[in-house]
């Protein structure tokens, strides 16, 4: 506050006559910002390139949340009790998953199709925070920066989030719909289709509530009346489908709710912290500074409502102490950075003075050391994408393991969960997540066990070996102890195919309880 203030009264201070050198110098901080970004976007895309045409699973949950659409499909509950018949958590709300279904029943099984929705989610997201920053900073420059601001520093490499098959991005370009939406005006027309596109972003993702939040109070302080549309329009249609889901199942809250709490990990929430620091931190600084004055002058409803969306998407920092938390917890934070940064720097760039002039250009540096720790990574990563552009190589492979699992009846477990998705297959246990509700007590894994060893799991199609004891993600294991122990006395290696590990029963083996830990 005390800086924002010093700022603000030196820049309206009178002015004195400046040297052509340095105006140019102000807009040279912001050419070299947005030249490094375009650097990096291109690198981004590149990932993007090989990530949408790489046919085996990327990022943990792609396949999982295809299983869960073939639910859909196949005359099943969405959300089902854990651990009848599958020890596998829905957790999200169910938009998304609908919309995979629907592809499913014209394609069939594919990762593509997911990840072809994200990237266009993506180019959505791009298009509207140019169009924002533009209108608010008056002028394609601004529309530039802003769209290279969120693919650049919003996505750590070598994981661009937009190009793999998970919910977020689209949760997002429905949270950012809806504000661009009520941006441009507070009519009837506008404050319902912003609402049903908040309504709509929470039920694809039950945390992308911030335009929600932001839309009605910002309404709030300018407009009750439109403020109680907004309510009512925007939580209304997220009532209706969750209650009707949890009358029905009677597992909605289960799934999406309870099974989503974990213990508070600080270790998780410093690692994340350290990742958005890297890639955020100058963002984030030029966006308070600019949710600041904003707030404080209010001169516009926009002067309101982009700084409380703001605000309002910093609430997902504290999911980053969650377990399986990660940089997708913080692209909508990215995505109201960029267009508030973006748009507080044109805002003084374009000032009245000189002062004013270099006021925006100081804020454009900052953003700059993002740009080399971003950068160098970037290119630390680059050489890792060679594997990812075999692709004729890896489909190959992967279709006769995928018809190794669509021709094995009976129960199979597989770690990642690709070949069974792939094969139409449902999956038993899911890797990872189900060693965390274990070790929680959420979950009782004893009847998992009980059928391993009774023979009702025919086949194991793994990329670790079961005498392997991995720790795969913030100290968990792909499996919880008494399960691998289970597996170990029943199961035999019998070949490797694509990278995994072929696993079928023992004829003469018997399984003895592991002891509790």
């Amino acid at each position: 506050m005390i800086l924002y203030g010093s700022a603000t009264r030196w820049a309206q201070k009178p002015a004195r006559a400046f040297p052509d050198w340095a105006r140019w110098a102000t807009y040279l901080t912001v050419a070299v910002l947005s030249a490094g970004l375009a650097g990096l976007v291109a690198i981004q895309l590149r990932w993007a390139f090989a990530f949408l045409r790489r046919p085996t699973e990327i990022v943990y949950g792609e396949a999982l949340i295809q299983d869960h659409a073939a639910r859909l499909l196949r005359g099943e509950a969405l959300y089902q009790p854990l651990g009848l018949p599958s020890f596998t958590v829905v957790a999200y709300t169910p938009l998304f998953y609908g919309l995979i279904a629907l592809g499913q029943a014209v394609v069939g099984p594919s990762l593509l199709l997911a990840r072809v929705i994200s990237v266009l989610a993506a180019m959505v997201i791009v298009a509207l925070l140019a169009r924002m920053a533009a209108r608010h900073g008056q002028g394609p420059a601004a529309g530039l920066l802003a769209a290279l601001l969120f693919i650049g520093l919003g996505f750590p490499t070598p994981l661009p989030s937009f190009a793999l098959g998970k919910e977020d991005t689209l949760g997002v370009a429905l949270g950012v719909a809806s504000v661009a939406v009520l941006s441009r005006g507070q009519s009837k027309c506008r404050v319902g289709g912003a609402a049903i596109l908040a309504a709509l972003a929470v039920l694809t993702k039950q945390t992308m509530f911030a335009a929600g939040l932001a839309g009605f109070v910002a309404l709030g302080l300018h407009n009750r009346r439109a403020a109680l549309q907004f309510a009512a329009l925007s939580a209304g249609p997220v009532l209706a489908v969750v209650l009707a889901f949890e009358l029905t199942t009677h597992a909605f809250f289960t799934n999406a709710v309870f099974a989503n709490v974990l213990p508070f990990r600080t270790d998780i929430l410093l690692t994340n912290l350290a990742t958005l620091k890297a890639y955020q931190a100058g963002p984030l600084a030029v966006a308070a500074f600019g949710a600041v004055r904003r707030l404080a002058q209010r001169r516009s409803f926009e002067d309101t409502l982009l700084p409380l969306y703001w605000l309002a998407t910093l609430l997902s920092v504290a999911g980053l102490a969650s377990p399986g938390s990660a940089q997708n917890y913080w692209i909508e934070l990215a995505a109201s950075s960029a267009v508030l940064a973006t748009t507080e720097i044109f805002t003084w760039l374009r000032g009245p003075d000189m002062r004013s002039r270099l006021v925006g250009a100081a804020l454009a540096v900052v953003p700059w050391v993002n740009l080399v720790v971003a950068g160098r990574l970037a290119l630390i990563w680059l050489p890792a994408l060679a594997p990812y552009d075999e692709v004729a190589v890896a489909s190959a492979q992967l279709d006769s393991l995928v018809e190794r699992v669509r021709s094995t009846s009976g129960a199979i477990v597989a770690e990642p969960l690709d070949a069974l998705a792939l094969a139409g297959k449902p999956t038993l246990v899911e890797p990872w997540e189900s060693d965390a509700l274990y070790r929680s007590g959420v979950w009782d894994i004893d009847p998992l066990v009980d059928r391993v060893c009774d023979g009702d799991v025919q086949l194991a199609v793994l990329a670790h070996a079961l005498d392997d004891t991995v720790v795969a993600y913030q100290e968990y294991s792909i499996w919880p102890a008494p399960l691998q122990d289970a597996l170990r006395q029943k199961m035999v290696l019998v070949d490797r195919v694509a990278g995994r590990y072929i696993y079928v029963p023992r004829a003469d083996s018997n399984c003895a309880p592991a002891a509790e830990d």
